[in-house]
Protein backbone atom coordinates (compact mmCIF):
# COMPACT_ATOMS: atom_id res chain seq x y z
CA UNK A 1 0.00 0.00 0.00
CA UNK A 2 1.05 3.80 -1.11
CA UNK A 3 2.13 6.03 1.59
CA UNK A 4 -0.40 8.37 2.14
CA UNK A 5 -0.43 12.08 1.27
CA UNK A 6 1.55 14.70 3.03
CA UNK A 7 -0.06 14.83 6.47
CA UNK A 8 -0.29 17.99 9.00
CA UNK A 9 1.69 16.98 12.07
CA UNK A 10 0.21 15.96 15.06
CA UNK A 11 1.73 15.62 18.09
CA UNK A 12 -0.68 13.66 20.10
CA UNK A 13 0.01 10.44 17.37
CA UNK A 14 2.56 8.58 19.61
CA UNK A 15 6.60 8.77 18.49
CA UNK A 16 7.56 5.61 17.11
CA UNK A 17 5.06 6.56 14.06
CA UNK A 18 6.69 8.26 11.19
CA UNK A 19 3.56 10.28 10.33
CA UNK A 20 4.49 10.65 6.59
CA UNK A 21 5.00 7.51 6.13
CA UNK A 22 1.12 6.19 7.34
CA UNK A 23 -0.74 4.57 4.70
CA UNK A 24 -4.02 5.80 3.31
CA UNK A 25 -7.15 4.92 5.25
CA UNK A 26 -5.66 4.65 8.18
CA UNK A 27 -7.17 7.72 11.48
CA UNK A 28 -5.86 8.57 14.70
CA UNK A 29 -8.13 9.50 17.30
CA UNK A 30 -6.74 11.12 19.63
CA UNK A 31 -9.09 11.07 22.69
CA UNK A 32 -9.60 7.85 22.83
CA UNK A 33 -5.95 6.75 21.58
CA UNK A 34 -6.74 4.23 18.72
CA UNK A 35 -6.23 4.10 15.10
CA UNK A 36 -9.09 3.22 13.16
CA UNK A 37 -10.74 2.77 9.22
CA UNK A 38 -13.70 3.92 7.72
CA UNK A 39 -15.32 0.68 5.33
CA UNK A 40 -18.70 1.06 3.29
CA UNK A 41 -21.14 -1.62 4.55
CA UNK A 42 -23.27 -3.47 2.69
CA UNK A 43 -26.48 -0.41 2.96
CA UNK A 44 -23.87 1.43 1.36
CA UNK A 45 -23.40 3.32 5.07
CA UNK A 46 -19.32 4.36 6.04
CA UNK A 47 -18.92 2.71 9.05
CA UNK A 48 -15.83 3.03 11.42
CA UNK A 49 -13.80 -0.08 12.88
CA UNK A 50 -10.88 0.43 15.26
CA UNK A 51 -8.20 -1.56 13.97
CA UNK A 52 -5.52 -1.18 16.27
CA UNK A 53 -4.41 0.24 19.66
CA UNK A 54 -1.67 3.05 20.38
CA UNK A 55 0.99 0.96 20.66
CA UNK A 56 0.86 0.00 17.29
CA UNK A 57 3.54 -0.77 15.22
CA UNK A 58 3.66 1.03 11.50
CA UNK A 59 3.62 -2.17 10.23
CA UNK A 60 1.25 -3.40 11.95
CA UNK A 61 -0.85 -0.61 11.16
CA UNK A 62 -0.48 -1.28 6.90
CA UNK A 63 -1.58 -4.52 7.61
CA UNK A 64 -4.63 -3.68 9.67
CA UNK A 65 -5.69 -1.43 7.10
CA UNK A 66 -5.09 -3.99 4.78
CA UNK A 67 -7.20 -6.30 6.04
CA UNK A 68 -9.95 -4.20 6.58
CA UNK A 69 -10.51 -3.84 3.11
CA UNK A 70 -10.00 -7.57 2.07
CA UNK A 71 -12.16 -8.43 4.31
CA UNK A 72 -16.15 -8.18 3.68
CA UNK A 73 -17.94 -5.14 4.99
CA UNK A 74 -20.22 -7.35 6.96
CA UNK A 75 -21.35 -5.53 10.05
CA UNK A 76 -19.62 -7.52 13.45
CA UNK A 77 -23.41 -7.46 14.89
CA UNK A 78 -24.85 -9.69 11.79
CA UNK A 79 -22.08 -12.31 12.75
CA UNK A 80 -23.63 -14.46 15.03
CA UNK A 81 -22.36 -14.78 18.39
CA UNK A 82 -20.30 -11.86 18.42
CA UNK A 83 -20.28 -9.54 20.99
CA UNK A 84 -22.02 -7.03 18.86
CA UNK A 85 -24.86 -9.17 17.82
CA UNK A 86 -25.36 -10.65 21.35
CA UNK A 87 -26.07 -6.80 21.89
CA UNK A 88 -27.69 -6.31 19.07
CA UNK A 89 -30.52 -9.40 20.30
CA UNK A 90 -30.78 -8.10 23.13
CA UNK A 91 -31.41 -4.30 22.33
CA UNK A 92 -34.02 -6.16 20.16
CA UNK A 93 -35.54 -8.48 22.81
CA UNK A 94 -39.19 -7.74 25.04
CA UNK A 95 -37.15 -7.57 28.03
CA UNK A 96 -35.17 -4.90 26.83
CA UNK A 97 -38.24 -2.67 25.75
CA UNK A 98 -39.48 -3.34 29.58
CA UNK A 99 -36.80 -1.33 31.25
CA UNK A 100 -37.05 1.97 31.84
CA UNK A 101 -36.24 5.13 29.48
CA UNK A 102 -33.49 6.01 31.56
CA UNK A 103 -32.02 2.35 31.69
CA UNK A 104 -32.50 2.03 27.80
CA UNK A 105 -30.62 5.04 27.06
CA UNK A 106 -27.88 3.88 29.21
CA UNK A 107 -27.41 0.58 28.06
CA UNK A 108 -27.08 2.26 24.77
CA UNK A 109 -24.38 4.23 25.07
CA UNK A 110 -22.66 1.37 27.07
CA UNK A 111 -23.46 -0.82 23.92
CA UNK A 112 -21.50 1.66 22.01
CA UNK A 113 -18.73 1.92 24.10
CA UNK A 114 -18.31 -1.78 24.24
CA UNK A 115 -18.23 -2.78 21.10
CA UNK A 116 -15.90 -0.03 19.86
CA UNK A 117 -13.80 -0.84 22.19
CA UNK A 118 -10.19 -1.91 21.08
CA UNK A 119 -8.30 -5.16 21.94
CA UNK A 120 -5.30 -6.21 20.27
CA UNK A 121 -7.60 -8.69 18.00
CA UNK A 122 -9.66 -5.81 16.88
CA UNK A 123 -12.89 -4.11 18.25
CA UNK A 124 -14.57 -6.18 21.28
CA UNK A 125 -17.64 -6.23 19.07
CA UNK A 126 -16.18 -8.35 16.72
CA UNK A 127 -15.31 -10.89 18.86
CA UNK A 128 -16.81 -14.28 19.78
CA UNK A 129 -18.34 -14.11 23.18
CA UNK A 130 -17.23 -17.33 23.96
CA UNK A 131 -13.62 -17.43 23.49
CA UNK A 132 -13.44 -14.40 25.82
CA UNK A 133 -12.62 -15.16 29.49
CA UNK A 134 -13.08 -13.55 33.00
CA UNK A 135 -9.23 -12.90 32.50
CA UNK A 136 -9.86 -10.92 29.62
CA UNK A 137 -12.24 -9.29 31.16
CA UNK A 138 -10.33 -8.18 34.45
CA UNK A 139 -7.87 -6.77 32.08
CA UNK A 140 -10.24 -4.88 29.61
CA UNK A 141 -12.21 -3.17 32.82
CA UNK A 142 -9.01 -2.14 34.31
CA UNK A 143 -7.49 -0.66 31.60
CA UNK A 144 -10.69 1.45 31.02
CA UNK A 145 -10.94 2.43 34.48
CA UNK A 146 -7.31 4.15 34.19
CA UNK A 147 -8.93 6.75 32.78
CA UNK A 148 -12.54 6.53 33.82
CA UNK A 149 -13.74 3.75 36.58
CA UNK A 150 -16.99 5.08 36.46
CA UNK A 151 -17.30 4.15 32.64
CA UNK A 152 -15.50 0.61 33.25
CA UNK A 153 -17.84 -0.23 35.53
CA UNK A 154 -21.12 0.52 33.74
CA UNK A 155 -19.95 -1.27 30.68
CA UNK A 156 -18.86 -4.44 32.83
CA UNK A 157 -22.42 -4.23 34.36
CA UNK A 158 -24.15 -3.78 31.26
CA UNK A 159 -22.37 -6.76 29.67
CA UNK A 160 -23.21 -8.94 32.73
CA UNK A 161 -26.47 -8.18 32.35
CA UNK A 162 -26.65 -8.54 28.47
CA UNK A 163 -24.60 -12.05 28.47
CA UNK A 164 -26.87 -13.57 31.26
CA UNK A 165 -29.72 -12.55 28.91
CA UNK A 166 -27.99 -14.95 26.04
CA UNK A 167 -26.54 -17.57 27.82
CA UNK A 168 -30.35 -18.07 29.01
CA UNK A 169 -31.45 -17.68 25.56
CA UNK A 170 -28.72 -20.34 23.87
CA UNK A 171 -27.38 -17.16 22.02
CA UNK A 172 -24.19 -17.66 23.96
CA UNK A 173 -22.75 -20.79 26.24
CA UNK A 174 -20.54 -18.33 28.41
CA UNK A 175 -20.89 -15.31 30.34
CA UNK A 176 -17.40 -14.07 30.57
CA UNK A 177 -18.16 -10.64 32.58
CA UNK A 178 -19.95 -13.02 35.56
CA UNK A 179 -17.90 -12.92 38.59
CA UNK A 180 -15.37 -10.00 37.41
CA UNK A 181 -15.83 -7.48 40.74
CA UNK A 182 -16.06 -4.14 39.69
CA UNK A 183 -13.11 -1.38 40.25
CA UNK A 184 -13.40 1.33 42.98
CA UNK A 185 -14.49 4.88 42.17
CA UNK A 186 -13.24 8.14 42.77
CA UNK A 187 -16.25 9.79 45.38
CA UNK A 188 -17.47 12.47 42.95
CA UNK A 189 -19.90 13.78 45.34
CA UNK A 190 -20.05 17.83 44.58
CA UNK A 191 -21.87 19.51 47.17
CA UNK A 192 -21.84 23.17 47.40
CA UNK A 193 -21.35 24.88 50.27
CA UNK A 194 -24.65 26.66 51.89
CA UNK A 195 -23.50 30.15 50.82
CA UNK A 196 -22.88 29.08 47.28
CA UNK A 197 -26.10 27.78 47.13
CA UNK A 198 -28.02 30.25 48.04
CA UNK A 199 -26.38 32.27 45.93
CA UNK A 200 -27.23 29.60 42.71
CA UNK A 201 -31.00 29.70 43.85
CA UNK A 202 -31.14 33.50 43.84
CA UNK A 203 -29.32 33.68 40.42
CA UNK A 204 -31.88 31.12 39.02
CA UNK A 205 -34.23 33.15 40.71
CA UNK A 206 -33.52 36.28 38.67
CA UNK A 207 -32.50 34.03 35.51
CA UNK A 208 -36.08 32.99 35.54
CA UNK A 209 -38.03 36.08 36.23
CA UNK A 210 -36.36 37.31 32.78
CA UNK A 211 -38.95 37.86 29.67
CA UNK A 212 -39.16 34.84 27.68
CA UNK A 213 -36.83 35.75 24.98
CA UNK A 214 -34.53 37.72 26.73
CA UNK A 215 -30.42 36.55 26.75
CA UNK A 216 -29.35 34.25 29.75
CA UNK A 217 -33.01 33.25 30.76
CA UNK A 218 -33.71 29.83 32.41
CA UNK A 219 -37.08 28.20 33.25
CA UNK A 220 -38.54 29.60 35.87
CA UNK A 221 -39.20 26.22 37.49
CA UNK A 222 -35.60 25.76 38.15
CA UNK A 223 -35.02 27.40 41.27
CA UNK A 224 -38.05 25.68 42.43
CA UNK A 225 -36.61 22.65 42.00
CA UNK A 226 -33.24 23.84 43.46
CA UNK A 227 -34.86 24.38 47.00
CA UNK A 228 -36.98 21.59 46.96
CA UNK A 229 -34.35 19.37 46.57
CA UNK A 230 -32.70 21.05 49.20
CA UNK A 231 -35.23 21.94 51.69
CA UNK A 232 -36.94 17.72 51.42
CA UNK A 233 -33.18 16.11 50.50
CA UNK A 234 -34.93 14.92 47.66
CA UNK A 235 -32.96 13.62 44.29
CA UNK A 236 -33.38 15.07 40.89
CA UNK A 237 -36.12 12.47 39.87
CA UNK A 238 -38.02 12.35 43.09
CA UNK A 239 -38.57 16.01 42.66
CA UNK A 240 -40.34 15.38 39.40
CA UNK A 241 -42.30 12.80 41.42
CA UNK A 242 -43.71 15.43 43.66
CA UNK A 243 -47.72 15.77 43.14
CA UNK A 244 -50.37 18.25 44.99
CA UNK A 245 -50.93 15.02 46.95
CA UNK A 246 -47.64 15.05 48.85
CA UNK A 247 -49.66 18.37 50.52
CA UNK A 248 -50.62 17.82 53.88
CA UNK A 249 -51.80 19.77 57.02
CA UNK A 250 -48.27 18.60 59.20
CA UNK A 251 -46.58 19.25 56.09
CA UNK A 252 -44.94 17.74 52.85
CA UNK A 253 -45.16 13.59 52.78
CA UNK A 254 -42.03 12.87 51.03
CA UNK A 255 -42.13 9.37 48.85
CA UNK A 256 -38.88 8.50 47.80
CA UNK A 257 -37.07 5.71 45.08
CA UNK A 258 -34.02 3.40 45.45
CA UNK A 259 -35.39 1.80 48.31
CA UNK A 260 -35.18 4.94 50.38
CA UNK A 261 -37.99 5.47 53.50
CA UNK A 262 -40.56 8.46 52.89
CA UNK A 263 -40.99 11.19 55.47
CA UNK A 264 -43.03 14.13 56.44
CA UNK A 265 -40.87 17.11 56.17
CA UNK A 266 -43.00 19.54 58.12
CA UNK A 267 -43.23 23.30 57.29
CA UNK A 268 -41.52 25.84 57.91
CA UNK A 269 -41.86 29.81 56.39
CA UNK A 270 -39.30 29.21 53.72
CA UNK A 271 -41.16 25.54 52.30
CA UNK A 272 -44.58 27.31 52.33
CA UNK A 273 -43.25 30.18 50.62
CA UNK A 274 -41.53 27.82 47.77
CA UNK A 275 -44.62 25.36 47.53
CA UNK A 276 -46.60 28.31 47.02
CA UNK A 277 -44.93 29.99 44.56
CA UNK A 278 -44.35 26.32 42.77
CA UNK A 279 -48.68 26.36 43.29
CA UNK A 280 -48.22 29.77 41.51
CA UNK A 281 -46.11 29.13 38.30
CA UNK A 282 -47.92 25.52 38.05
CA UNK A 283 -51.60 27.44 37.53
CA UNK A 284 -49.58 29.61 35.41
CA UNK A 285 -48.27 27.66 33.12
CA UNK A 286 -51.85 25.60 32.89
CA UNK A 287 -52.99 28.79 32.26
CA UNK A 288 -50.72 29.90 29.39
CA UNK A 289 -50.17 26.46 27.72
CA UNK A 290 -53.82 24.71 27.86
CA UNK A 291 -52.90 21.79 29.03
CA UNK A 292 -55.66 19.53 30.89
CA UNK A 293 -54.85 18.93 34.15
CA UNK A 294 -55.89 15.24 35.87
CA UNK A 295 -58.96 14.96 38.26
CA UNK A 296 -56.96 13.10 40.89
CA UNK A 297 -53.90 15.12 42.73
CA UNK A 298 -52.26 12.19 43.19
CA UNK A 299 -52.11 12.63 39.23
CA UNK A 300 -51.14 16.50 39.19
CA UNK A 301 -47.52 16.80 39.21
CA UNK A 302 -46.43 19.99 41.13
CA UNK A 303 -43.16 20.50 38.45
CA UNK A 304 -44.53 21.23 35.00
CA UNK A 305 -42.92 22.14 31.70
CA UNK A 306 -43.36 25.08 30.42
CA UNK A 307 -45.73 23.20 27.67
CA UNK A 308 -48.14 22.47 30.85
CA UNK A 309 -47.07 18.62 30.55
CA UNK A 310 -45.13 16.67 33.65
CA UNK A 311 -41.55 18.06 33.35
CA UNK A 312 -39.07 14.86 31.93
CA UNK A 313 -35.51 14.52 34.05
CA UNK A 314 -33.54 14.57 30.51
CA UNK A 315 -35.95 18.35 30.38
CA UNK A 316 -34.16 19.06 33.29
CA UNK A 317 -31.08 17.96 33.21
CA UNK A 318 -30.35 20.11 29.69
CA UNK A 319 -31.72 22.86 31.59
CA UNK A 320 -29.71 22.28 34.67
CA UNK A 321 -26.55 21.96 32.21
CA UNK A 322 -27.26 25.30 30.47
CA UNK A 323 -28.09 27.02 33.32
CA UNK A 324 -24.73 25.98 35.40
CA UNK A 325 -22.83 27.31 32.33
CA UNK A 326 -24.13 30.56 32.73
CA UNK A 327 -24.17 30.49 36.46
CA UNK A 328 -20.06 29.88 36.34
CA UNK A 329 -19.59 32.02 33.19
CA UNK A 330 -17.96 35.27 33.19
CA UNK A 331 -21.22 37.32 34.23
CA UNK A 332 -22.29 34.36 36.17
CA UNK A 333 -23.03 34.22 40.13
CA UNK A 334 -20.31 31.05 40.83
CA UNK A 335 -16.94 30.61 40.10
CA UNK A 336 -16.21 27.96 38.17
CA UNK A 337 -14.72 25.98 41.03
CA UNK A 338 -18.57 26.06 42.83
CA UNK A 339 -19.54 24.02 39.83
CA UNK A 340 -21.95 21.36 41.70
CA UNK A 341 -24.11 19.06 40.66
CA UNK A 342 -27.92 18.35 41.07
CA UNK A 343 -27.68 15.54 43.16
CA UNK A 344 -25.06 17.75 45.83
CA UNK A 345 -28.23 19.87 46.41
CA UNK A 346 -29.48 16.58 48.54
CA UNK A 347 -26.23 16.37 50.36
CA UNK A 348 -26.08 19.75 51.29
CA UNK A 349 -29.37 19.55 52.27
CA UNK A 350 -28.62 16.28 54.61
CA UNK A 351 -26.03 17.91 55.80
CA UNK A 352 -27.83 21.19 56.75
CA UNK A 353 -29.85 18.73 58.80
CA UNK A 354 -29.38 18.25 62.92
CA UNK A 355 -27.17 15.10 63.37
CA UNK A 356 -29.31 13.67 65.30
CA UNK A 357 -32.51 13.78 62.21
CA UNK A 358 -29.44 13.24 59.17
CA UNK A 359 -30.88 9.39 58.56
CA UNK A 360 -34.80 9.94 58.86
CA UNK A 361 -34.61 12.90 56.99
CA UNK A 362 -32.77 11.55 54.32
CA UNK A 363 -34.85 8.55 54.31
CA UNK A 364 -31.43 5.85 54.56
CA UNK A 365 -32.46 2.67 55.74
CA UNK A 366 -28.69 2.43 57.03
CA UNK A 367 -26.01 4.69 58.77
CA UNK A 368 -23.91 3.52 56.44
CA UNK A 369 -25.73 5.03 53.69
CA UNK A 370 -26.79 8.09 55.90
CA UNK A 371 -22.70 8.69 56.60
CA UNK A 372 -22.35 8.99 52.86
CA UNK A 373 -24.46 12.65 52.39
CA UNK A 374 -22.98 13.82 55.99
CA UNK A 375 -20.06 15.94 55.03
CA UNK A 376 -19.92 17.70 58.76
CA UNK A 377 -16.26 17.79 59.78
CA UNK A 378 -17.00 16.44 63.78
CA UNK A 379 -15.28 18.95 66.14
CA UNK A 380 -13.62 17.06 68.90
CA UNK A 381 -11.20 17.28 71.96
CA UNK A 382 -7.32 16.20 71.85
CA UNK A 383 -6.38 13.09 72.70
CA UNK A 384 -6.03 13.14 76.77
CA UNK A 385 -9.35 15.30 77.08
CA UNK A 386 -6.84 18.61 77.32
Amino acid sequence: MRPGRRRTFDPSIPGHIAQDKLPVGIYWDRRHRTWYTLLTDEDGRRRRRNVARAEAKLSELVAAVEAARQAPARRPEDTPGTVAYVCALFHRSPAFRELAQTTQRGYGQCRGWAVAEPTALGPLGALQVDRLTPVIMRRLVDRIAEATPSKANAILRYLRRTWSWARERGHCKTNPAAGVKPVKERKQAKVPETSVLARAIADARERGARPRSAPGRVPPYLAIVIELAYLLRLRSIEVLDVTLAWETRAGIAVTRRKGSRGNVVTWSPRLRAVWQAALELRAATLAASGAVTPLRAEDRRLILGEDGGPLGIEALRTAWQRWMRMATGPDGALEPSERFALHGVKHRGITDTDRADRRAGGGHVSDAMAARYDHDLPAVKPAGGE
